[in-house]
C-alpha cells in the first residue's frame, strides 16, 4: 500500500512539474485533476505535495491553514469527518503573469451518503494562486474557497459544512 501511495505522489509531482510555458488553461485542468485523484485515493501526502511549503488554505468556515502539514491535516479531516469522496473544479477565469497563475472557478464535491440517503453534493466557488517553483514545477500557493450550497437527492438546502 505504501508503494502505491509513493507511486501516486510521484505521478502528482510529475503532473505539477509541467513546463513554465505550458498553456495555463490546460495546466490548471491537469493540476485540478490531481486534487480529485488524491481525494479518491485518500493519498494525503500527494495532496500536500501539490502545495508550496508556505501555502495558505483559506476556508470560509474555518481558520486559515498554513504550510503543507496543516493543509494535509485539513484534507484528512475533510475526508474522514465529512466523507469527502471526490472533487471537480471548473475554472472560469485563468490568467498567467510570469511565475504566477490565477485561477477562479466553480467546484463541486461529493460527500458520502448518510444511511438511507443519496450522496450529498457541495457546490462552491474558489480562487487558486499557483506559483512556479524551480526544480518542483507548479505548486499551489493560495487555495481559497467559499460555498454553502448542498444538494441531497432532489432537495436543496442552505447549511454550513459544519452542520453536516
Amino acid at each position: 500500500m505504501r508503494s502505491m501511495a509513493l507511486a501516486f505522489a510521484m505521478a502528482c509531482a510529475a503532473s505539477t512539474g509541467l513546463a513554465l510555458d505550458s498553456d495555463p488553461v490546460q495546466l490548471v485542468r491537469e493540476l485540478d485533476a490531481a486534487f480529485d485523484r488524491g481525494i479518491r485515493a485518500h493519498d494525503f501526502d500527494a495532496l500536500a505535495a501539490i502545495y508550496t511549503p508556505e501555502a495558505l488554505y483559506v476556508q470560509d468556515d474555518g481558520p486559515i491553514r498554513r504550510g503543507r502539514s496543516e493543509i494535509r491535516r485539513q484534507w484528512i479531516s475533510d475526508v474522514e469527518e465529512f466523507g469527502l469522496r471526490s472533487m471537480r473544479l471548473e475554472p472560469i477565469r485563468v490568467e498567467r503573469q510570469d511565475d504566477l497563475i490565477l485561477e477562479v472557478g466553480n467546484g463541486e464535491s461529493e460527500l458520502a451518503a448518510r444511511s438511507g440517503e443519496e450522496p450529498t453534493r457541495y457546490r462552491f466557488k474558489y480562487v487558486n494562486v499557483w506559483r512556479w517553483v524551480p526544480h518542483a514545477g507548479w505548486r499551489l500557493e493560495i487555495d481559497s474557497y467559499s460555498g454553502l450550497l448542498y444538494e441531497s437527492g432532489s432537495e436543496t438546502d442552505q447549511r454550513i459544512l459544519g452542520a453536516r
